[in-house]
């Protein structure tokens, strides 16, 4: 439930494939938004509030970006995202955005984790 450590943890993970970056100047999207309208609420269901703070539901974004996606559809998010510089939010991989999405989402964070802090 922590933006501060959804957005550290996102960058730590990205930058494992790109160049350092600077979570100060970034903003955490969620795709599936907090506070949804009935469109979100209507494709996603009613179990949104157990989704909508997991960090596979989060991407690394600038505020701006972060404002001009706000309520969007999921298909506009995704668009929009695919050109985001980041390769941490592609959404690619996904026709929906459902539970089912947001769990697999979550579970390559996590292998991708266990990848960059990887204890021998």
């Amino acid at each position: 439930k922590s933006n501060k450590k959804a957005k550290y943890l996102l960058a730590r993970l990205a930058e494992s494939s790109s160049n350092p970056i600077d979570e100060s100047t970034l903003t955490i999207e969620h795709i599936l938004p907090t506070n949804p309208k009935d469109e979100w609420i209507e494709e996603f269901g009613e179990n949104y509030e157990l989704f909508s703070q997991r960090i596979g539901n989060m991407a690394l974004v600038n505020q701006a970006l972060n404002q001009q996606l706000g309520h969007k559809s999921f298909t506009e998010k995704k668009q929009i995202l695919s050109n985001n510089t980041y390769q941490i939010n592609s959404l690619d991989d996904y026709e929906a955005w459902t539970s089912e999405e947001v769990q697999s989402r979550q579970k390559q964070l996590a292998n991708r984790a266990a990848q960059v802090w990887r204890i021998n």
